[in-house]
C-alpha cells in the first residue's frame, strides 16, 4: 500500500545503512553499535541494529532527540556529544568492555590449543 514515491527513499536510506551493517558484522546479536546523528540514515541504523539484536547508542547533539530515540526506536542508550564527560565514561567503559572480551577469548583460543595439542600427543602415543 506503499507508494512507490514513498518507498524509493526508505529503500535508499536502508540500503546505505544495511550494506556496511553486513559488510563490518554488525547484524550479530548481542554486538554494540552506536549511531552519530538521529537524520534518516540514522533512523534507519537504530531500526536495523535494534532487529538485528544489536545494543544501540545514540550518539547527537541535540539532546531533543533522545526522547525520540529510546522512546520511539528503540535505543538502548543516548549520549550527547557536546557532554564530554558521558563521552568520556561511554569510551573507557566500551575500552574496558572490549578488553575483557579479548582477554576471555585468548582463554577460549589457548583452551582449544591445549585440547588439540593433548589429542595429537595421545594419537602418537598410541602409535
Amino acid at each position: 500500500s506503499l507508494s512507490l514515491d514513498s518507498a524509493a527513499p526508505l529503500l535508499c536510506a536502508g540500503i546505505t545503512v544495511y550494506s556496511p551493517m553486513c559488510y563490518f558484522g554488525m547484524t550479530e546479536k548481542g554486538k554494540h553499535f552506536a549511531v552519530v546523528g538521529l537524520g534518516g540514515l540514522g533512523h534507519m541504523a537504530v531500526k536495523f541494529a535494534k532487529a538485528f539484536g544489536l545494543e544501540v547508542t545514540v550518539i547527537s547533539t541535540s539532546s531533543k532527540k533522545e526522547k525520540e530515540a529510546k522512546e520511539i526506536l528503540g535505543a538502548d542508550h543516548f549520549l550527547l556529544s557536546t557532554d564530554k564527560d558521558a563521552m568520556n565514561v561511554r569510551l573507557h567503559a566500551n575500552i574496558e568492555f572490549e578488553s575483557k572480551k579479548k582477554r576471555k577469548q585468548e582463554e577460549i583460543d589457548q583452551e582449544e590449543k591445549d585440547k588439540r595439542n593433548m589429542d595429537r600427543h595421545r594419537r602418537e602415543q598410541r602409535t
